[in-house]
């Protein structure tokens, strides 16, 4: 059967050719490049001219020698200039790299002298260069990091001397959602030169996210709409939404509101769920300087407080803006054109689909995208105000401040459970003698929730005093210790 033809790239002759003048066979390097041994003896012979072709390449990704481009200072200079301008931030297009172009070349003249910067050439000259478009995204470069020390001095400072955790650290961000706008790519057939489009929707909402470092205490997502009474929320009670509703003339967050929304939801939702983790009713919210924010001293409620981010570093810092909004929207869109298909396929045309969309059902798709969106992703948008991110995925990583509380229970049980054994003999855990290691381990070991015997009660007991005489007589040595630790069983053992 005959060989399917192949074009290989002079690059890749050479190399095969270095291959077989390192002592491979022909058989094997034919194999690698799919061709017969004719053609490798051919290139072995032609190895010379091979090689010296393929050092005058601008590009591996060529097939066929290529003669020196013409205006060669004109495109070094023009190359130059593009890596300066992107390192400054500016972006590029090719108008402006035409217009340098014909600037250097009436510099140099270093060409026919009827250049005119045409596409073609640009064309040519991005593709020597391996210069491609991208659409500009974030607003990274605005940020001041300069700022970002002194402010993260005092964020630490405040939550040493307020002993903080990562449950009682929050973060809160409004963002922009254009609820009916489809997108903006297509895939098509190869035969389809353009696709056609729809006008872009420009309706918005307001939403108004707000979660803690663990991820773990998302709020109800704020939802600030145009009016005050939606026709689909005419029969609706507004508190059985999975989100709070709020409206502004021009949808659009206010002082008002804000305030509104800080001491009538988060200030109780965050004193609650401080509740039922056992911890203090102390909180921190960071948000940036928007000036729909109220000052400092208008957000306190207790132990409850507000901090300001510095000016110009929401885009590399703020928790929110590190890729959780962004996950917020697109877990909408899903949603949004999920909805959009059945329609179409229930034979509704796209434009009466997208009319039929309501407030109603925004607010239930954004609900389910917030409560879609993982902890960890959360918790991970931290890392540029935290060395240590909370890992929420991490099943060992227990919170710090309810281990604090758990460890403080733990001993209290203990000392309450083997002062009830029968035994002459009262055990304080308190005493300095015991090693500390090993009280930490039982207490770890003996757990409210574990049932033991009161045979397996009385061992535990007799090993603590074992424990307490062997380190008044100089200390157990490293092979002596016991590790206690407690099985899915339920029962004890003893490992070195």
């Amino acid at each position: 059967m005959k060989r399917k033809h192949t074009t290989t790239k002079i690059l890749d002759k050479v190399r095969a050719v270095e291959r077989l003048q390192a002592g491979e066979s022909l058989f094997s390097v034919g194999a690698a490049y799919n061709v017969g041994r004719q053609t490798l003896l051919d290139w072995l012979k032609q190895y010379e001219q091979l090689k010296e072709s393929s050092l005058h390449l601008n590009n591996a990704n060529r097939t066929r020698i290529q003669s020196s481009t013409l205006y060669p200072k004109t495109s070094e200079a023009l190359f130059v200039w593009f890596v300066y301008m992107r390192e400054k931030g500016m972006p590029v297009d090719g108008i402006m790299l035409r217009a340098k172009a014909l600037a250097f070349f009436r510099e140099f003249k270093d060409g026919p002298e009827d250049f005119c910067a045409s596409e073609g050439w640009l064309s040519h000259w991005k593709k020597r260069n391996s210069i491609r478009a991208l659409s500009v995204s974030g607003e990274a470069l605005s940020s001041a990091d300069h700022n970002l020390p002194s402010f993260m001095e005092k964020f630490q400072q405040l939550i040493e001397e307020e002993d903080l955790c990562y449950e009682q650290i929050y973060n809160a961000d409004e963002t922009g959602l254009w609820y009916k706008t489809l997108p903006k790519k297509t895939l098509a057939e190869k035969i389809q030169k353009r696709t056609a489009g729809y006008k872009v929707n420009k309706e918005r909402v307001t939403i108004l996210a707000c979660a803690n470092a663990t991820g773990y205490h998302k709020l109800p997502l704020f939802v600030i709409g145009k009016s005050e009474k939606p026709r689909a929320l005419k029969h609706v009670n507004k508190f059985d939404l999975p989100v709070k509703y709020g409206h502004q003339p021009s949808a659009w967050m206010s002082r008002y509101l804000f305030k509104e929304w800080f001491f009538n939801d988060f200030v109780p939702q965050v004193c609650q769920y401080l509740a039922n983790k056992n911890l203090p009713q102390k909180a921190v919210l960071l948000l940036d300087n928007a000036p729909v924010h109220p000052d400092e001293k208008e957000l306190v409620s207790g132990g409850i407080r507000v901090l300001y981010l510095p000016p110009n570093v929401t885009a590399t810092v703020q928790p929110m803006d590190q890729n959780v909004l962004e996950n917020l929207k697109q877990k909408y869109r899903r949603n949004f054109l999920e909805f959009i298909v059945q329609q179409l396929e229930d034979n509704r045309d796209v434009r009466s689909a997208i009319k039929s969309v309501n407030i109603l059902n925004i607010i239930h798709w954004s609900a389910d995208a917030w409560n879609n969106v993982d902890a960890s992703t959360i918790a991970r948008s931290w890392k540029g105000l935290f060395l240590t991110t909370y890992k929420p995925d991490d099943d060992n990583d227990i919170n710090e401040c309810d281990n604090r509380v758990a460890e403080m229970e733990d001993l209290t049980n203990l000392q309450h459970l083997l002062n009830n054994l029968p035994i002459s003999e009262h055990i304080s855990l308190e005493e300095p003698d015991i090693e500390e290691s090993a009280v930490h381990n039982l207490a770890v070991s003996v757990c409210p929730s574990t049932i033991f015997s009161l045979v397996d009660k009385v061992v535990t007991c007799l090993m603590v005093k074992d424990l307490r005489r062997s380190v008044e007589k100089g200390g157990l040595r490293r092979s002596q210790r016991m590790v206690m630790r407690t099985k899915s069983d339920g029962h004890l053992e003893e490992g070195t």
